[in-house]
């Protein structure tokens, strides 16, 4: 699916290690990570680490914090092609078939988007 996730965040690598964590297991729904960090210094090497050990194409860009600074900035860099984008709050937690159920509505709403 040619779907942009975009994960506005600050000072919570914790919460974004979860996440990415189910983000992998589902993989298949979308192309395109895009995280947008305004965390301190510190919080940056712990998410940076935390971006290396998962297997995912993630975009980081830096920003200063302001939830609505951060979100057009992932709407500006995502990927022209992609039909979709998803705002996820990075302490978001999905239900086991959330991605299975977003993909059925999506492919028979279709004509709709």
């Amino acid at each position: 699916m040619r779907l942009s996730i975009i994960i506005p965040t600050k000072d919570r690598p914790y919460k974004i290690k979860r996440l990415l964590d189910q983000l992998y297991e589902n993989k298949f729904f979308f192309n395109e990570i895009i995280l947008i960090d305004s965390s301190n210094i510190n919080n940056k090497k712990k998410l940076a680490l935390i971006i290396k050990k998962v297997n995912l194409n993630i975009k980081l860009i830096n920003s200063r914090p302001s939830i609505s600074l951060q979100r057009n900035k992932g709407l500006k860099n995502m990927r022209k092609n992609n039909s979709f984008f998803m705002f996820v709050d990075d302490d978001i937690i999905f239900k086991k078939n959330s991605f299975i159920e977003m993909e059925k509505f999506i492919k028979k709403n279709r004509q709709i988007y």
